[in-house]
Order: C-alpha cells, then sequence, then structure tokens
C-alpha cells in the first residue's frame, strides 16, 4: 500500500465518522453544541493534513481549546460514541444495539459507568486532538509540510473568525429554524469584518462541496426531526441546493431548467404523502423522473456518471427523505392528514396520525406503529405513551405507542384519566385500574405498569 492510497483511506475514515459523530449529535437528547463543533473542527483539520498543511497546528489548537469545553459534558460523548458503535457493529453484520446494550449494563451493574465515561472520553480526545498533534509533529521533524500561502496575522485573524462563529454556535440553542438563521446569518456577516482573510483559500472546491452538503444534511435533520408541515420549504429547497453543490464541485453553473425541473420534483414528492396506493406510487414515480432528468443533463455536460448517481441518490432519496422526517415508500396504503398529530410529546420523534380506507392509525418515521383500522385515537398523557383506540360504535381498548402492543386484551366501555399517573378502564361490569410508572422507557425490562382492581 502507497502512502498515497493510505492518506485516502485515513481522509475516508476520519471524514466517515466525523460526519456520522455530526449528525449523531443532534440526535442526541444530550445535545452538546461545543462537541458539534469539535467534530466539524476535526473534519477540517482532516482535510488540512491530507494536504500536509502548515495551517493544521491553527485547527489542531483549537480543537485542543474546544475539546476541554466539549468533554465537560462527557455522558454527551459517551452516547454518541456508543451510538457509532452500534452502526458499525451492525454494518458489518452484528446486533450493535444488543451488544452495545449488554457492555452498559454490565458496567452499571459492577459500578463502572463512571470509568467508562472518562475511559470513552480520553480515548475520543485522543483521536480527535491528540494523534493529529503527533501525526504534525512527525511531518514537522520530517520537513514534509507544505507551506501554507497564509500569513500569521491572517491565520490569527481566521482563529479569532473561528472562535466568534463556534461562540454563535454554542449560545444559540439552533436545532430550531429560528436559532439556525440567526446562526447562519451571524457567520454570514462575520467575513466583512475580516476583510484580511481570503476565503476563497481556506478550502478546496471538493472541500468546501463536501462540508456544503454535510450542513444540508444537518439542516434536513433538524427540518424532519419533528415531521410538521414547514418541513415543505426544506423538502422543495435543499434537493436543489444539493444539485447546485454538485455542480460547483466539478466547477459548472446549473441551467435554470434544471434546478426548475429539481424543484419540480421535489413538489411532486410533497404532495404524494397525501395520497394513496397506486395514485401514490405514481407521484413517487414522477417526482425520480423529474430528478433524474436533471441529473441526466448534469452526466452529459460532466461526464461523470459516478458523481451522477451519487447525486441522483441524495436528491431524489436522501434529501428529501430527511427534510420530511419518515419515508412516503413504506405504508403506502395510509395519507398524511392535514394536521400532523402532537397528542404525545415524548418518545418516538414526530409521531404522525395518518388515514387509510378502514380508520385512522399512527405512524412514526420508521414505519407504522398503529395499524390504520380504527374510529379514533387519544392520548390520556402527552407525556406517557398511553392511548385509548377506538374499536365499533363505542368500545375502546388501551394502546402502548412505544411498545407497539395493548395493554390488555379486553375491550371496555371508556377509558380516562383517574389521578396521578392512574387511568380507569370502565367497563359494565366492573372497573380496572392501571397504575404507570412516572418514568418510562420503551426498552427496559423492569414493569412500567401495573393493573388493579383496586384505586391505587
Amino acid at each position: 500500500m502507497t502512502k498515497k492510497t493510505f492518506q485516502k483511506i485515513q481522509l475516508g475514515v476520519d471524514l466517515t465518522l466525523c460526519s456520522l459523530c455530526v449528525l449523531l449529535t443532534l440526535h442526541n437528547y444530550t445535545f452538546s453544541a461545543a462537541m458539534y463543533c469539535l467534530w466539524m473542527l476535526r473534519i477540517w483539520t482532516s482535510m488540512l493534513m491530507y494536504r500536509r498543511s502548515t495551517m493544521a497546528v491553527y485547527s489542531i489548537g483549537l480543537s485542543a481549546v474546544v475539546g476541554l469545553l466539549a468533554f465537560s459534558f462527557s455522558p454527551c460523548t459517551t452516547t454518541i460514541v456508543l451510538d457509532v458503535a452500534k452502526v458499525v457493529i451492525s454494518f458489518f453484520g452484528g446486533d450493535g444495539r444488543m451488544m452495545v446494550q449488554k457492555i452498559w449494563e454490565d458496567a452499571r451493574e459492577y459500578g463502572y459507568t463512571r470509568t467508562v465515561h472518562h475511559v470513552i472520553g480520553c480515548l475520543t480526545y485522543l483521536w480527535l486532538v491528540v494523534c493529529p498533534l503527533i501525526q504534525y509533529i512527525y511531518l514537522y521533524a520530517k520537513k514534509r509540510l507544505v507551506q501554507s500561502s497564509w500569513s500569521r496575522r491572517s491565520s490569527l485573524l481566521l482563529c479569532l473568525y473561528l472562535v466568534l462563529v463556534i461562540v454563535i454556535v454554542i449560545i444559540g440553542s439552533y436545532k430550531d429554524f429560528l436559532s439556525l438563521f440567526i446562526a447562519a446569518l451571524g457567520m454570514y456577516a462575520l467575513p466583512y469584518l475580516f476583510k484580511e482573510i481570503d476565503f476563497s483559500r481556506l478550502l478546496t472546491r471538493g472541500e468546501a462541496s463536501y462540508i456544503m452538503l454535510l450542513l444540508v444534511l444537518v439542516v434536513c435533520y433538524i427540518s424532519g426531526s419533528r415531521i410538521s408541515r414547514q418541513a415543505v420549504v426544506a423538502v422543495v429547497a435543499l434537493p436543489a441546493v444539493s444539485y447546485a453543490i454538485f455542480n460547483y464541485s466539478c466547477n459548472r453553473r446549473p441551467i435554470y431548467r434544471e434546478m426548475a425541473l429539481v424543484v419540480l420534483g421535489s413538489m411532486t414528492f410533497w404532495f404524494a404523502q397525501y395520497t394513496t396506493n397506486m395514485f401514490r406510487v405514481l407521484l413517487l414515480i414522477l417526482s425520480l423522473g423529474l430528478i433524474g432528468i436533471a441529473v441526466g443533463m448534469f452526466v452529459n455536460a460532466t461526464r461523470r456518471k459516478w458523481k451522477g448517481l451519487v447525486l441522483f441518490l441524495v436528491a431524489a432519496f436522501v434529501v428529501p427523505i430527511s427534510s420530511l422526517g419518515y419515508n412516503p415508500y413504506s405504508a403506502t396504503h395510509t395519507s398524511r392528514m392535514l394536521d400532523y398529530y402532537v397528542g404525545y410529546r415524548l418518545g418516538s420523534w414526530g409521531l404522525l396520525q395518518v388515514h387509510g380506507s378502514n380508520g385512522f392509525g399512527l405512524r412514526d418515521r420508521y414505519g407504522m406503529v398503529l395499524p390504520a383500522e380504527y374510529g379514533s385515537i387519544e392520548f390520556l398523557d402527552g407525556m406517557k405513551p398511553y392511548a385509548k383506540v377506538k374499536e365499533g360504535m363505542s368500545e375502546w381498548r388501551l394502546y402502548d405507542v412505544e411498545r407497539k402492543e395493548f395493554v390488555t386484551d379486553d375491550i371496555y366501555c371508556d377509558i380516562y384519566l383517574y389521578g396521578k399517573n392512574v387511568i380507569r378502564l370502565q367497563k359494565d361490569s366492573c372497573e380496572l385500574y392501571v397504575k404507570y410508572n412516572n418514568y418510562y422507557h420503551w426498552d427496559s425490562e423492569v414493569m412500567q405498569h401495573v393493573i388493579t382492581d383496586t384505586i391505587p
């Protein structure tokens, strides 16, 4: 294996792991903006080290400082690393979720959770900061570094600019669109305050394209995290933005009719979710066809077939599905209702009420949670996953949304809340009570509720 091949493999592994961690950081409930900035700095460091630029010392220094701040949130780091381990193990054919859960339960049983936090934090800091620093020192000693065209003054101003950007990201809880817009506006305005910095020399065209595409995926995730109707903006606009980024990477200016085809295909994709069965399939095929025509024009102009294939997958599948928040190619027999369901606020993000030919149902981003065959669905407690579903004219059953199972097999004439953490199941002949825990976790082996015939 040549040194060049090894460097490409190293860059590919670094970019893949860091990009995965960026998305998992947003997915994690213990969200840390400092960790998010650290992953992005590591991506920049990897690119600079691949080019052997002397500028890498500044990115490593910033990573060291931000890393010390980020790892003060060690539970966030541990959860992200364990999530990455699950994905990697599952990719190679293992049951990543069960293996990681078994290791974590063993550590909790023997009282090693704090040790696990510290060990994972140290190993992650070693990979993110120490390893690039050692590699930089080695290249510096061997005189293999390439002198950057930036002056020391410009480099220091760039570091100050990045510090301000990081502060903007950390201060704003930018998981919502308004805060994200304010942060983006601040980052866009900052270059005008540092006119000595030539930002065009900061990244190569390919590096800039990769980072812009990653940021598009981040916005897609933020858009689709709650499955709201406001996602129409991201669903329609971001595929066109992705198309423009791929053209930029090939140093080509896209034609307006190509962009119009992508936008039209994205709009067709959005309206398809409100239809069912064959009509939805036809609309989805039409959406793929419109985007495919635009990608065909791209391939015909650039002669890059593999990049065209990746562009089609990104613009037609990855970006619109991620922005929408769920996969409309699954459960085509149900259609989305005009108002998304907000009766339950925890657990599966963006629980959605859908309508089929036989009644109402529930689905999350992955598929159906409750078949669309019930007359009505009502959540009893917005903080707990218990819903009463209507069968027939006046018959009700109690359903656990997270575990996807009925709490009891019996049918009741009425179900309603009866005090704190108590649900009353009423029949003509008897009454039962469901007492559920204050803390609910769908994957816990602990019994989440108790059914009794006496008032708790």
